[in-house]
């Protein structure tokens, strides 16, 4: 029974730049890849490359050294593949054609970067690949490449958005001295427009609406039919509901007091915490 030994295929990245080899018995290939390549692809590129090489030769016995565990994952899923398509169906149809031929396939992980001479070996081959001057292999880009690159974008953008808007809008430099913040609000991902607007005046020191309201709505207490201007001054001092509680605090003039006192000292302490409201564009 004869062998064929592809003692590895591995990946490399460097700068941006990113290279595919495979090494098996004397032969050293390898290929330079497109810049947008993860070190998945360039692994699933390298284990393609090296079946195709295979089929090509009439060894009973195919067997894949590979340092990538995550690729030999995605080759054992039971479901279909969602993602880098291409490549996981190129290297399952390569298995197949060589199955038709009776010859069968292996696969055996191996650790990187501990001194294996067909590791190194091939680690050196895709280092040398990243310098070749044109991409000489075409991989379409992962859907998870392609969110992580429109994510830096986003970023990018709305970053450059804020730096101009500070020059031009007095509200956005007026909120970038408050903060000391260069980057823009982002509210957390995920909320609703009303939520988002709720967060970013909380963070801006805006009052709360039942703060606005205070004082010159009258709105119904929720623990019982009563109507008050001040909800939570009548849940204190007047509710059927706090009673109880009320007895044991003890005599209601202390009880008033205590309150008056504290909404007599409130705006005094709301000046202290709450920070300048941002000047107007006109």
């Amino acid at each position: 029974m004869s062998n064929l030994t592809v003692t590895n295929n591995q990946d490399f990245t460097i700068g941006g730049l990113t290279g595919a080899a495979v090494v098996t018995g004397g032969e050293v290939l390898s290929w330079r890849t497109p810049d947008h390549c993860s070190t998945l692809q360039t692994e699933l590129v390298a284990i393609e490359r090296a079946l195709q090489i295979a089929l090509g030769r009439q060894e009973e016995v195919v067997v894949n050294h590979t340092d990538s565990m995550s690729a030999l994952q995605v080759l054992r899923q039971l479901r279909i593949p969602m993602d880098n398509v291409q490549l996981t169906t190129a290297i399952l149809r390569h298995i197949q054609g060589l199955a038709a031929q009776w010859r069968c396939v292996r696969f055996n992980w191996v650790p990187s970067h501990i001194g294996l001479r067909g590791n190194e070996a091939a680690d050196e081959a895709a280092r040398e690949a990243t310098r070749h001057p044109a991409v000489a292999l075409t991989v379409l880009p992962s859907i998870h490449g392609a969110k992580v690159l429109a994510r830096r974008a986003a970023v990018c953008a709305a970053g450059q958005q804020y730096r101009q808007l500070v020059q031009t809008s007095r509200q956005a430099a007026w909120h970038k001295q408050a903060t000391n913040n260069n980057e823009p609000l982002r509210p957390a991902q995920q909320l609703s427009r009303a939520e988002e607007v709720v967060l970013h005046r909380l963070r801006l020191g805006y009052g709360s609406l039942e703060e606005l309201r205070d004082g010159f709505v009258e709105r119904p207490c929720e623990h019982c039919p009563h109507i008050a201007p001040h909800p939570l001054t009548h849940y204190l001092l007047s509710c059927p509901a706090t009673e109880r509680l009320r007895q044991r605090v003890g005599p209601l003039e202390n009880a008033a007091a205590l309150v008056g006192q504290f909404q007599k000292n409130l705006p005094s302490c709301w000046r202290w915490c709450v920070p300048p409201h941002p000047p107007d564009e006109h």
